[in-house]
């Protein structure tokens, strides 16, 4: 990495691969794809569509067509956990 930078360690929440499960393989190798650029660097990508989540701290959500990875980084920690992979329909919901 550019500066001495360290990558970001990544986590997944069992929620995450429970999501995957059910993906066609194509969705399941742009999410791995996606999943290495983030962690390289999760908050200043700019060919990402990356957002930053309403009445969340630190909780963001990456769009992959009409599928949404939510994640959380821990900027402390030097962390990005993936918290769920779904359809854009439900990935808003609170429930």
């Amino acid at each position: 990495m550019e500066g001495g930078e360290e990558a970001y360690r990544l986590e997944v929440d069992k929620k995450f691969l429970d999501d995957l499960k059910n993906v066609e393989e194509e969705t399941k190798l742009r999410v791995k794809e996606l999943i290495d650029v983030l962690e390289a660097n999760p908050l200043f990508i700019f060919n990402l569509d990356i957002r930053k989540l309403k009445g969340f701290e630190n909780v963001y959500r990456l769009r992959i067509g009409k599928y949404r990875i939510l994640f959380y980084v821990d900027k402390n920690n030097k962390a990005i956990v993936l918290l769920r992979f779904l359809k854009r329909e439900k990935a808003y919901r609170r429930t």
